[in-house]
């Protein structure tokens, strides 16, 4: 996935990452060592937005328009008004330095998307658990935030499949973050921080309603008209020729993880969409990994589950 991320702004600790790319780092990192591994040690400033009437015209300003500027290459990332308030990526990692550390929480992923439009990590909770024997799940917050007008910085509670770095949110709705904040106010500190223990309930419910896909045996006929078909591929002629789903059914086959029949129960029917949406979908680039933070992605994996829990 090394397309995916510009000019591979990303660092990590640990494992290496899915995406198999970045700088390695040591725990106990600063957050300034952090943004210079990462390359996101930028800045970003408001600067006044003007037209130009004609060719020969003299700059017009434009009220209360501000461009958001990356200072290093001059390079436009939004457009705002005098309201919207620039959180330098200095800031950002400080904040999810104390926010982690209040909670009892690691620093594992640092990166950016969308050439810099957007600045994410992961932190790993220190809360795992098992679906079956051998087969563990580990809690993260991710935190997102956006050079962009419109988008609020958000904190959610995802999970990564050790067997296959498949990620899934552990919330059932996609509204369901744990902390959200808008550019237009301060920064929150202390309402972030109480926020982590949502991040522990959410990943206990995870676990029971796994557990309860565990259980649930489908045929194929099943998997296909009464799950895939409804979310990616609803339409009569897209049901006759979704790659999507002829694509989820392979992951659903030969993906890491169950073997045998253990991949016809509801569980393996989650285990291959989460897996060909982070791993095989599409041809790469900003859109997979954005889309699996917070996109269509995110969105698909929530309907089948829902599908799957309503089959129980």
């Amino acid at each position: 996935m090394a397309h995916e991320i510009e000019n591979e702004q990303i660092a990590y600790t640990g494992e290496e990452p899915w995406h198999g790319i970045g700088a390695k780092m040591e725990p106990g990192m600063s957050p300034e060592e952090w943004l210079k591994a990462a390359k996101l040690d930028w800045t970003v400033t408001m600067r006044p937005t003007y037209v130009k009437p004609t060719e020969e015209g003299d700059l017009i300003p434009v009220p209360n328009s501000y461009a958001l500027v990356r200072d290093t290459d001059h390079k436009v990332l939004t457009v705002a008004s005098a309201r919207w308030t620039p959180l330098q990526n200095r800031d950002v990692l400080d904040f999810m330095q104390r926010y982690v550390t209040a909670g009892g929480a690691e620093l594992e992923t640092v990166g950016a998307l969308r050439d810099g439009k957007i600045i994410w990590a992961l932190a790993k909770l220190n809360h795992n658990f098992e679906v079956r024997r051998g087969d563990r799940i580990g809690g993260y917050l991710l935190f997102q935030s956006p050079h962009q007008v419109g988008k609020s910085i958000m904190v959610s509670t995802t999970t990564v499949r050790v067997v296959c770095a498949n990620t899934m949110a552990a919330a059932r709705r996609q509204q369901e973050v744990n902390y959200r904040q808008s550019h237009l106010n301060e920064f929150d500190v202390e309402a972030a921080r109480e926020s982590v223990a949502a991040a522990h309930d959410q990943l206990a419910e995870a676990e029971k309603r796994w557990k309860v896909l565990d259980k649930i045996k489908l045929s194929t006929d099943d998997i296909v008209k009464k799950v895939l078909i409804p979310v990616y591929a609803p339409s009569a002629q897209e049901a006759e020729d979704s790659s999507a789903v002829m694509g989820i059914l392979r992951s659903i086959a030969a993906a890491p993880g169950y073997l045998g029949d253990d991949k016809e129960t509801a569980y393996g029917v989650l285990n291959g969409v989460t897996h060909w949406s982070d791993h095989v979908r599409g041809k790469g680039g900003a859109g997979r990994l954005k889309s699996i933070f917070s996109g269509d992605s995110h969105k698909q994996k929530l309907e089948v589950e829902s599908r799957l829990l309503e089959l129980a």
